[in-house]
């Protein structure tokens, strides 16, 4: 087996978007731990498909930053072999309108597939992300987890589901969303699901909807921060969690850059 892995180049879709796809065999490759791929600013439809074979690791993120009249939609389409990790993540961040899709396919024992999830909303932006993981085959593992945070008239949606078959015994599978809203005009909607056909598994699945802590706020002001620095530390904070598993430190200060993030700015 080849000790490397493939990436195709982008081809054109026919209109606006673009096609990318990733071909992993076993090992890493030699150019880079991470894969750090920018949705290209100029919407309409935009397709990855990700095929993990046997004993692949892959680590990618996937930004879309677009300009703000921009509308795009991405779709994502994982197969994940056996002995396989994906380890994924999404940001949504720009644009007016943006919709992400991903399906992801465990089709191979002791495929691990992890995705990490942020949307960072705000003025009238509308985020979605739907993701669905489908295991057919014993001993596989998934876990996704996606941070939302909406401000002003902005809107999120979340809907993920995990579906384990009756051939996949020994199932591990879990899903969380975290929603902060910063304005009583904003709009969070979250859908997990779970469908499961086999009783050997171990599933969780949970969503939680918060707004800033006024106890939190309470302990910075009491240490001489002020109230509008007090909250921006808080959302930093929020953001800053998907981002965190992100290995590659180049990557995730340059992603931690563009959001405003950056841990130096809280001293």
């Amino acid at each position: 087996m080849k000790e490397h892995q493939i990436f195709k180049s982008k081809d054109a879709i026919p209109g606006s978007g673009s096609r990318h796809a990733v071909e992993a065999v076993a090992g890493r490759s030699p150019a880079t731990g991470v894969l750090h791929y920018r949705i290209p600013n100029t919407g309409g439809v935009h397709e990855i498909d990700i095929a993990l074979g046997e004993g692949a690791r892959v680590e990618m993120v996937i930004e879309q930053a677009n300009s703000a009249e921009v509308e795009s939609l991405s779709r994502v389409k994982v197969k994940a072999g056996s002995d396989s990790t994906l380890k994924l993540t999404v940001i949504l961040d720009g644009g007016a309108k943006s919709a992400f899709e991903i399906d992801t396919s465990v089709e191979g024992r002791g495929a691990r597939v992890e995705l990490r999830g942020l949307l960072n909303a705000k003025g009238s932006q509308q985020f979605s992300l739907r993701a669905d993981a489908v295991h057919a085959v014993s001993d596989t593992y998934s876990d996704l987890q996606v941070w939302c945070a909406a401000r002003d008239d902005s809107r999120t949606v979340f809907n993920g589901r995990i579906h384990i078959l009756q051939s996949a015994p020994r199932t591990e599978a879990f899903q969380k969303n975290r929603n902060l809203m910063l304005s009583k005009r904003a709009t969070v909607d979250s859908f997990p699901k779970l469908l499961i056909e086999n009783d050997e598994v171990k599933c969780a699945h949970g969503s939680s909807t918060s707004s800033l802590e006024p106890e939190q706020t309470y302990y910075l002001q009491a240490r001489g921060i002020d109230r509008e620095t007090a909250e921006s530390m808080m959302l930093k904070g929020f953001l800053r969690q998907p981002l965190e598993w992100i290995s590659d430190a180049a990557v995730r200060g340059e992603i931690e850059s563009r959001l405003g993030v950056v841990e130096e700015e809280w001293s």
